[in-house]
């Protein structure tokens, strides 16, 4: 569940459509984001007494290096690594780290030329519940577009993969998602940002025969206390509103907040009961440092 792109127009558009130089190495990038979240529905479900709420503090650090091929064209790759920590539920605090990459291809130098990307990523998780431990894999196709001196579109289609030690986090969907960048000048930058995936979700309740019916795998949870993850088949619709301010040089606060809402794709077929669903908000302030 990702955040505002840190100074994304001048560290994608920065170095493309420049002097020629044929695998020229550009200078690393370092990023630290350290952040404070709340969650009022970790469990990812629904009903009095399902839903618990928590908070919790994340620190990534980013370093990556980018390769100029053509006039208009490079090379992107990178490493990170990091963690969650959860303040009341401690299996769902982690650690995680991996590579990413992405080649990157710019029509011109001009202001409001379109860069377009082909992306992949892939990362390790090393949680306090076993059962969570595993790979996440993504790779899709994007594109940044310039609308205005102030306003940046971006846009991307993806395919995420996770491969997790129990059946119930083997998950997989596809996403589409479109991103709208409103600089205010030295005021920051507001932005506003839409998500629709198709495929997996897991969700984690007391015995419930609803889920039960749909679900595609079933365990009892080692995060929680006398609950059930279940995976199953939903459409989720994914909203971010965000505020970015820089100060100082490569300094950074950004204040978010996320809603989500996954519906099951099937319906248990009896009872009139209707399909399950579930919506999370998230509140988020983190501080992003570059250098």
């Amino acid at each position: 569940m990702g955040r505002a792109r840190f100074t994304v127009t001048a560290a994608l558009l920065g170095t493309l459509c420049g002097p020629p130089a044929v695998l020229a190495a550009q200078l690393f990038d370092y990023r630290i984001e350290a952040a404070y979240t709340y969650d009022d529905n970790v469990t990812r479900s629904e009903g009095a007494g399902n839903v618990l709420s928590d908070k919790f503090l994340t620190l990534n650090f980013n370093v990556g290096k980018s390769f100029r091929l053509t006039d208009h064209t490079r090379l992107v790759a990178g490493l990170f690594l990091g963690g969650d920590a959860y303040d009341k539920y401690d299996g769902l605090s982690r650690y995680f780290g991996g590579i990413q990459g992405e080649l990157q291809y710019r029509t011109s130098g001009e202001f409001d030329a379109a860069t377009f990307g082909l992306f992949f990523r892939g990362s390790g998780d090393q949680y306090d519940s076993e059962l969570r431990d595993g790979y996440r894999y993504t790779a899709g196709v994007r594109v940044l577009k310039p609308l205005s001196d102030r306003i940046d579109l971006f846009a991307a289609v993806a395919y995420n993969k996770r491969d997790g030690k129990s059946t119930v986090f083997d998950t997989e969907d596809y996403a589409a998602r479109v991103n709208l960048d409103y600089s205010l000048g030295r005021g920051g930058t507001v932005y506003l940002g839409a998500e629709y995936r198709n495929g997996d979700v897991v969700s984690t309740s007391p015995a419930s025969l609803p889920l039960i019916t749909i679900a595609e795998a079933v365990v009892v949870d080692d995060a929680f206390t006398d609950r059930l993850a279940y995976r199953i088949k939903a459409d989720t619709i994914i909203t971010t509103l965000g505020y970015n301010i820089a100060f100082g040089a490569g300094h950074a606060l950004d204040f978010s907040w996320r809603w989500a809402q996954a519906t099951a794709t099937d319906s248990p077929g009896f009872g009139g009961v209707d399909k399950p669903r579930y919506v999370v908000n998230q509140y988020s302030i983190a501080y992003l440092f570059r250098f």
